[in-house]
């Protein structure tokens, strides 16, 4: 799985965001860091898919 260097940084940029809602969700109980984790897996795989899905159907964004 190759990237281009502007998905790279969309990526980076998207885990650098998310640095402050892990140590908030550390900071909370339980039920909140799994909710956490579950939230966060939907939006790295939405940094992950989108770019893909924009390239191969070639949308203008």
């Amino acid at each position: 799985m190759a990237y281009a260097p502007h998905e790279i940084a969309v990526l980076a940029s998207n885990l650098a965001a998310m640095v402050p809602l892990i140590g908030w969700m550390i900071k909370t109980n339980a039920d909140r860091f799994v909710f956490g984790v579950v939230f966060e897996a939907i939006l790295i795989s939405g940094a992950l898919v989108k770019p893909r899905i924009n390239r191969k159907y070639g949308s203008s964004e």
